[in-house]
């Protein structure tokens, strides 16, 4: 139960600073004085769109790894029918 709300805290982490990440992007680009700070407005949106693909990535890692045949469930809601 502990390991299952610890995965479920680190997607939420992740999707939450990708989101922080694109917002910030978005502000700095939008509030842009010279090409840097549009440079780094889009680089900073990028890598926020990056790390929001990566908790979506460990999502379904995650829910193919608690199907997996042949192991047995962590937790009893999760057993195949």
């Amino acid at each position: 139960m502990v390991q299952r709300w610890r995965e479920e805290l680190m997607k939420m982490l992740i999707a939450l600073m990708a989101v922080a990440q694109m917002f910030g992007g978005i502000v700095v680009f939008l509030d842009s004085k010279s090409a840097i700070h549009e440079i780094l407005g889009a680089t900073a949106f990028g890598f926020g769109a990056c790390c929001l693909a990566l908790a979506s990535i460990i999502d379904v890692l995650q829910r193919q790894h608690r199907l997996m045949p042949g192991q047995q469930a962590a937790h009893p809601k999760e057993q195949r029918p």
